[in-house]
């Protein structure tokens, strides 16, 4: 198997493309970068969480960081964080140590990650790397999408079937919203 050879570097250097560090089926994994895009928070949806190893995050108020409950991750607000949260490192985990408003610049920028859409992220090059996971997309979308389309549009079959429960992952979309124009 390749190694890869691995350096922490400022989010504002990741590309489309790239591999980052996540965690899949519970190990450190590899996975490509799909997007890197620019984007606002508002100064009163900014947050910044501080963790007991000293490593600090900024984001917005709908970009949760996941949180260690045992073998189990879920994914925690930054407002319902708690001094008693256990978060995943790359070294192990680390406690919440605070979460203030932030109030900073206001352009953030955004990675979309293949597959577990987590990420590891650290405010510094010592610092250790604390799992996120991002489903925000700054809280432009919220991570959906609507489109809108004729009923008679060629492709409909197979539009249709995207918010079929049922359907598999290739085959579905899980957070989108569609219209389906009936008229002109």
């Amino acid at each position: 198997m390749k190694q890869l050879k691995t350096k922490k570097i400022k989010i504002k250097d990741l590309k489309a493309g790239m591999k980052i560090k996540t965690v899949k089926d519970g190990k450190i994994v590899f996975r490509d970068v799909i997007d890197v895009f620019n984007t606002e928070v508002a100064p009163e949806k900014q947050r910044l969480v501080e963790f007991e190893n000293g490593t600090k995050l900024e984001c917005s108020d709908n970009h949760p960081i996941m949180v260690s409950n045992g073998d189990v991750l879920f994914e925690v607000y930054p407002d319902n964080l708690s001094v008693k949260d256990s978060v995943v490192t790359d070294k192990g985990e680390t406690k919440i140590s605070s979460v203030k408003y932030n109030n900073t610049d206001v352009n953030y920028i955004d990675v979309t990650v293949e597959d577990t859409h987590t990420f590891f992220v650290a405010d510094n090059q010592e610092s250790d790397m604390v799992l996120t996971h991002n489903c925000s997309q700054g809280g432009i979308r919220n991570a959906s999408a609507t489109f809108h389309y004729p009923i008679w549009h060629k492709d409909f079959s197979e539009l249709i079937v995207l918010k079929n429960n049922q359907g598999t992952d290739e085959t579905r979309v899980r957070h989108l919203g569609f219209c389906i124009v009936t008229g002109n």
